[in-house]
């Protein structure tokens, strides 16, 4: 008899063992499987992180001479890796002091009826590229006048590659005044 339960023991202990490494294994498959779930998810946000729209718009010259503020030139360069489609950049004037009286057209914070010039529009934007454009010509006097501050938002509304919808993106511009008594424009 007890060579019957030496073998129906010898059986159970082996069904056990058996049982374990199923169990080792469904474990290591699981955590494999969330080690690898976890680097695509992480991967899937980084991808997002980099392919992102990006652009940048920087005065060109930085600083210039108030008494003769032409031209009052803007880049706007595409920073990322799509290119940006149907680009329009609107213009948002918070003040703007000329050698007469200050023209405020909204107080701080600035929320500025958005003024929207036919020639500030762009078809394409790929990686890299430029586009200079000037507000000034939108601006215009009657007579030259010299800038003493100025505060203005500049809107860019674009479709980031076959996206379908509108994306906007805001810079808000200032003037300082320089040691030399030139302006600079500041980015805020």
């Amino acid at each position: 008899m007890s060579k019957r339960n030496s073998r129906a023991d010898r059986k159970h202990i082996k069904w056990l063992e058996d049982q374990l490494a199923k169990e080792r294994k469904r474990k290591g498959s699981r955590r494999a499987a969330v080690f690898f779930g976890t680097i695509a998810i992480v991967g899937f946000v980084l991808s997002f992180q980099f392919l992102w729209p990006r652009m940048t718009l920087d005065a060109d010259p930085s600083s210039f001479d108030p008494r003769d503020p032409h031209p009052l030139q803007f880049k706007l360069t595409n920073t990322g890796f799509i290119s940006l489609n149907d680009v329009q950049i609107d213009l948002g004037l918070c003040f703007v002091q000329t050698d007469g009286p200050l023209i405020r057209i909204d107080p701080i914070p600035c929320s500025p009826t958005w003024l929207r010039f036919a020639q500030l529009h762009v078809d394409t934007r790929t990686r890299d590229q430029k586009y200079t454009f000037r507000i000034d010509d939108a601006l215009t006097a009657e007579k030259p006048v010299s800038l003493t501050a100025a505060d203005f938002i500049l809107k860019v509304n674009y479709r980031p590659g076959y996206w379908p919808t509108l994306w906007e993106t805001q810079f808000r511009f200032f003037t300082r005044p320089e040691r030399d008594g030139k302006l600079s424009w500041q980015s805020q």
